[in-house]
């Protein structure tokens, strides 16, 4: 090699070597990914079907239910919000379940089999677990604290607008059966309070009813 050709490769411009990003997003996610893309899809029909939110503190926490029975489906609708409800649950007709079973298949929710995580280092936050079974007797579990797989979101918001409907419907069943129920003791003191504003209008109406001792049992209606 000549004193030129030594020269130029002395002082080649070398290229830079593509930086190491080390990822920590402070979480502490630990735990497994699942069956991941490789998952096979089921079309076998969805027989059963359960999503859990579990909100911070509890306080929203709630689950929607689909199960099969001898007289075709029912909804349950469980919610820490509307516990005094006791059971709500309804039937559901096989075209509701086939845009669930849709909805299902296009979010290809078998890859999140066996998905389950969690964020060590999150004391608070929120987390989810969903269950779905089929006619070949396959099954789809996955769940995640404060952690959840690619591309959930979009498959919670669609059956959030699927099942919202319902979930209103079961509401207004219990309220209504709650209202029939009617209200039940003895009534030791009440007060009625009228705040009128004349022509500014925005007029309130209070009504107080109690038992003596017992705040749980009270009646509390205001009106504006």
């Amino acid at each position: 090699m000549g004193l030129i050709e030594k020269l130029k490769k002395l002082f080649v411009k070398r290229q830079p070597e593509a930086p190491v990003y080390i990822v920590d997003d402070g979480l502490g996610i630990e735990g497994s990914d699942g069956e991941g893309e490789a998952a096979a899809d089921n079309d076998s029909g969805l027989i059963g079907f359960r999503y859990s939110y579990n909100g911070s503190i509890g306080g929203n926490s709630y689950s929607v239910t689909v199960k099969r029975n001898e007289g075709g489906f029912v909804f349950e609708y469980d919610a820490m919000e509307h516990s005094d409800m006791g059971e709500l649950s309804l039937g559901l007709s096989s075209g509701f379940v086939s845009e669930l079973d849709r909805i299902c298949r296009k979010h290809r929710i078998t890859r999140w089999n066996g998905f389950s995580k969690y964020a060590k280092h999150v004391c608070d936050g929120d987390g989810f677990s969903l269950y779905a079974n089929y006619a070949d007797g396959k099954s789809v579990s996955a769940s995640g604290n404060n952690a959840y797989p690619s591309g959930f979101g979009a498959f919670e918001k669609e059956i959030n607008v699927l099942f919202s409907p319902v979930i209103e419907e079961v509401l207004e069943a219990g309220r209504k059966r709650i209202i029939e129920g009617g209200i039940r003791g003895n009534i030791e003191s009440y007060m009625i309070n009228f705040e009128g504003k004349g022509a500014a209008g925005n007029n309130k109406y209070c009504f107080f009813v109690t038992q003596s001792g017992i705040r749980d049992k009270n009646v509390d209606i205001r009106i504006e």
